[in-house]
């Protein structure tokens, strides 16, 4: 999953950006800030991947 962009892996969950952010307790400038630098925050991309587990995980029960 690495290879896909945060955006194209937020867009894959349904979410918008200020979605995410509430979900995740922060700005949604803060998840803009994340999609578009060249060097993307570790949290926001670990935080993402735990929300695709989640979902994986709620789609197989």
């Amino acid at each position: 999953m690495a290879h896909r962009s945060l955006a194209e892996r937020r867009r894959t969950l349904g979410l918008s950006q200020t979605e995410l952010a509430a979900r995740l307790g922060i700005s949604q400038a803060a998840v803009s800030r994340a999609e578009n630098e060249d060097r993307s925050d570790k949290r926001y991309a670990l935080a993402l991947e735990a929300l695709e587990l989640r979902a994986q995980i709620g789609a197989a029960a």
